[in-house]
């Protein structure tokens, strides 16, 4: 069973507190991890789990198109976690969706640029 944590103003709070609490839940066989709503050029420190980087994005969206199925979300703002899209997903979540993926692909991540539809290839094909 995975659990997420949010990290600003959730692990922040008390982070004696929230380590105990993460390394009680790894002892008894739980995966944890953070999901952020930074950016990595703001990177997090000191966080005893793995640390994912949602750039803004829905934290269920991000984890879902990782793999990352999350069963608890422990978040101090829970809008951030988002959910599942309710009668399918409007067609500006995807327009959404890709924008932020071009901007982190052109200003963070190192490897081969991926070419991503302009927003206007969605407006006409709707």
């Amino acid at each position: 069973m995975r659990v997420a944590i949010d990290h600003d103003g959730t692990f922040t709070t008390n982070p004696q507190v929230w380590t105990a609490i993460i390394n009680m839940l790894c002892e008894n066989g739980f995966d944890v991890i953070c999901i952020t709503s930074r950016f990595p050029n703001v990177p997090i420190v000191g966080m005893p789990v793995p640390v994912y980087y949602s750039c803004g994005q829905a934290k269920w969206e991000f984890a879902t198109e990782r793999g990352l199925e999350v069963n608890i979300w422990i978040d101090d703002i829970p809008f951030t976690i988002g959910g599942p899209p309710v009668n399918g997903e409007p067609p500006q979540a995807k327009i959404r969706r890709d924008l932020i993926r071009q901007v982190i692909d052109a200003n963070f991540n190192s490897g081969p640029h991926v070419d991503y539809p302009r927003v206007g290839d969605y407006m006409e094909s709707a």
